[in-house]
């Protein structure tokens, strides 16, 4: 791609860590799509397999299409905001590298915003487990069909404030999602770096917040493949108190950005539910913290 060129519709950020195994099946669905124009931002996250070569080579076989960014591992979080920082494309969307988006994800998305005018387009997708057995569909909150919100309190009712209380059935997945970039960017929008588990959900309420207008089917249209190895379950079998202090530090987030919602003032309650979620988080952390031997007896959380 030649700096004159046009930009993309679409730029697809995948971040990659050790995924040896999986990125080639993931980087073959991608490119099969047949929206065009449309780039793969391939940011690695200092992986130590061979996933570099195999996206480095996935990069010499299909130039303009492919982009291969690399840096020191800090987390899915950092490997997402470098990408972000060179897309290109009108539209956002996100891909992990250990799934497989369906056929014509992007053009069916791309499509319903079009039609519907709206700066956030959603589908379905189902989690596949080893074996292939499938849990599905899921669905970012609950609706069936096709639906439209419009305007800032139908999104705030049906999806913003219940995500935000993270209530049943609410969900703030990315890869199912199509996002303008020109919102992303006109906010500076980008991952928070040491949030390593739930950084998606915050990404999408802090979208949610600019927002006035999404569309959303309940078609399936990606596979979230899940692994021994896959970023959800290595977060499981972290240390007690790495667990605890990103809960601290989600609770501290949410509680954030609930303040910078604008109908906050109408739930003073939760204001004082979300601050002493966030105390809680805090003394759960430093004892978490404490039994780990991490810190002194005056220690605090960071």
């Amino acid at each position: 791609m030649t700096p004159a060129s046009p930009p993309p519709l679409l730029s697809v950020i995948l971040p990659v860590y050790n995924a040896e195994g999986t990125v080639a099946a993931t980087l073959g669905a991608l490119l099969a799509q047949p929206l065009r124009p449309f780039e793969i931002l391939v940011s690695d996250d200092g992986s130590t397999d061979g996933s570099l070569a195999v996206c480095r080579r996935c990069e010499r076989e299909n130039p303009g299409s492919v982009r291969v960014f690399t840096g020191p591992n800090a987390g899915v979080s950092v490997a997402r905001n470098r990408a972000l920082d060179a897309a290109r494309g009108e539209w956002i969307s996100f891909c992990d590298a250990d799934d497989i988006p369906h056929p014509g994800i992007y053009a069916r998305l791309l499509d319903l915003a079009r039609e519907e005018e709206a700066e956030l387009a959603l589908c379905a997708f189902q989690w596949v487990n080893p074996g292939g057995r499938t849990d599905g569909p899921v669905v970012s909150f609950p609706y069936r069909g096709r639906i439209v919100l419009d305007g800032r309190r139908q999104i705030d009712r049906r999806f913003f404030h219940p995500l935000l209380r993270m209530e049943w059935h609410h969900r703030g997945n990315l890869v199912a999602g199509l996002f303008r970039r020109e919102i992303i960017e006109r906010a500076r929008l980008r991952f928070i770096p040491r949030v390593v588990s739930g950084e998606d959900l915050l990404f999408m309420l802090e979208y949610l917040l600019r927002i006035r207008r999404l569309a959303a089917v309940d078609e399936i249209l990606y596979d979230y493949v899940q692994h021994p190895r896959n970023a959800s379950a290595e977060f499981k079998r972290d240390s007690e108190w790495r667990r605890a202090a990103n809960e601290y530090r989600m609770a501290r987030e949410r509680l954030r950005i609930f303040r910078a919602w604008p109908r906050a003032v109408l739930h003073p309650l939760e204001r004082v539910k979300f601050r002493l979620r966030v105390l809680d988080r805090a003394r759960k952390c430093r004892a978490a913290l404490l039994r780990a031997g991490a810190i002194g007896r005056k220690g605090g959380v960071g």
